[in-house]
């Protein structure tokens, strides 16, 4: 059986090597939230690599340090498997920082 990423890439074990670009991760969204946060949302390979297949989406959260908006991460987390998931929770995680909220969100 052939396996088929969201964005139409076929997978191929054998190339699975991590320096391989198309297999480490694929940006879906990013926002900046406030002046103060960066929010991105990745599909990304399982360090793990226990499923298959092993993409899934992860959400990260760094608050700005100075002039660098990638300077402290101080969140991140599955997103599920799907786009919508994803999209759904990036959006959930940006209204919880403007409305400065806890960032305790759970992937549906």
């Amino acid at each position: 059986m052939e396996l088929i990423d969201c964005f139409g890439n076929k997978y191929d074990p054998q190339m699975e090597d991590r320096t391989n670009k198309r297999y480490k991760l694929t940006k879906l969204q990013q926002s900046y939230v406030n002046e103060n946060w960066f929010v991105s949302t990745a599909y990304r390979v399982s360090s793990a690599m226990v499923e298959s297949p092993p993409w899934y989406f992860e959400t990260m959260v760094w608050e700005k340090v100075g002039d660098d908006f990638q300077g402290k991460l101080i969140y991140s987390e599955d997103s599920g498997r799907t786009q919508k998931i994803a999209l759904r929770n990036h959006a959930e995680i940006c209204r919880r920082l403007v409305a400065e909220e806890p960032l305790e969100i759970e992937s549906t």
